[in-house]
C-alpha cells in the first residue's frame, strides 16, 4: 500500500519538481501490512467511514463507497457512529485490527498503554503522577474510571481478537464486530491496580445508548434514497467535484511566487509579508 501510494505522488508531480527516490532497502525496512492481509482493508475503511462521514453532506461519498462495500440493505442512518457508545467501540475495534496487522502481541499492546488502567484517584496524587511518563497514553481519559477509557476497552478488544481470531472478531454479532461488554472485572483481563479492579463494573449502561432515536426510524431504502438526493443536490451547487473539501464556485485563485509555491494571505486576499517586522 505504501509503495501504490508513493508512486501515485511521483506519478501526480509535475516532472521538474520530482525529487523522490524510492529504494527496496528503504521499502524492505518499512513496517508494512502482510499483503496477506489486504483484504482486510475494506472492512477498516467501512469503519473509518461510519467514524468520519456522519452527515448529509458526505452523501457522495456514501455512493461512492457502496461500489466495493454492499451497503444499501442497511438503513444508512444507522451506520453514522454519533453516540458516545458507537464511536468508542469502534474506536476500539480498529485499534485492535490495527495492533493485529502490525503484528503486536498482548503483552506489547500493554506495553504501549502502561498505566493507562491506573485507578482515577492515583492520578492525583502528585507524587505518583511524576513518576508517570509525561508523553504516556495514560494520559486519554484520566478523569474517567479505568474500565470506561478507550485506552482499556481497546485492549479488552484486542485481547478479545487475539482469543478468537481476526476473521472471527470482525464477524461477531452477525457482522457488527466486538460489542462493549454490559460489566468488565478488569482482573479478568490482567487490567487494574485497586479493590474495584476484582469486581465486575458496569460499562455499557455508563456510555448509554448506541443509537439515537431518529437513526432507527428511516427503513434501508428510504434513507439511501434521502442520500442519493444529497448527493444530487451536492452536484448542483458544487459541481463536478462534490465533496466536503472541494473549494468554492468562482473562488479567487490562489496566489504563488515565481517557483509555484503558495503565498500566505490574510482574510481579504492581501499578500503577507513574512520578512515584516524582521530585523
Amino acid at each position: 500500500i505504501f509503495i501504490i501510494l508513493t508512486l501515485k505522488c511521483i506519478k501526480s508531480t509535475p516532472k521538474q519538481s520530482r525529487g523522490i527516490n524510492l529504494n527496496y532497502f528503504v521499502i524492505e525496512e518499512t513496517p508494512l501490512i502482510p499483503p496477506s492481509k489486504v483484504s482486510l482493508i475494506k472492512s477498516f475503511n467501512l469503519i473509518v467511514a461510519r467514524l468520519c462521514w456522519v452527515s448529509n453532506r458526505y452523501s457522495s461519498l456514501w455512493i461512492s463507497i457502496t461500489k466495493s462495500i454492499p451497503l444499501r440493505e442497511i438503513n444508512l442512518n444507522g451506520l453514522w457512529a454519533v453516540t458516545t457508545y458507537e464511536r468508542l467501540r469502534l474506536k476500539c475495534i480498529l485499534d485492535a485490527i490495527c495492533a493485529e496487522l502490525y503484528g503486536l502481541n498482548i503483552e506489547d499492546y500493554a506495553w504501549i498503554l502502561r498505566n493507562c488502567d491506573q485507578p482515577q484517584k492515583c492520578f492525583n496524587d502528585r507524587d505518583f503522577y511524576r513518576t508517570l511518563d509525561p508523553k504516556g497514553l495514560w494520559r486519554v481519559s484520566k478523569d474517567k474510571d479505568p474500565e470506561l477509557r478507550h485506552t482499556v476497552l481497546s485492549q479488552i478488544a484486542f485481547q478479545e481478537l487475539k482469543r478468537i481470531g481476526l476473521e472471527a472478531f470482525l464477524n461477531l454479532n452477525n457482522g457488527e464486530g466486538w460489542m462493549i461488554p454490559d460489566q468488565i472485572r478488569l482482573a479478568d483481563y490482567g487490567l487494574g491496580h485497586d479493590d474495584r479492579a476484582q469486581t465486575h463494573q458496569p460499562v455499557a449502561e455508563k456510555l448509554g445508548a448506541r443509537y439515537l432515536d431518529w437513526q432507527l426510524q428511516s427503513t434501508p431504502k428510504a434513507s439511501w434514497l434521502e442520500c442519493e438526493r444529497h448527493a444530487a443536490n451536492l452536484q448542483k451547487l458544487l459541481g463536478n467535484n462534490p465533496t466536503p473539501n472541494s473549494p468554492t464556485p468562482n473562488a479567487p485563485p490562489i496566489q504563488t511566487d515565481l517557483f509555484g509555491n503558495p503565498l500566505q494571505t490574510d482574510l481579504f486576499g492581501n499578500i503577507i509579508d513574512s520578512q515584516a517586522g524582521k530585523k
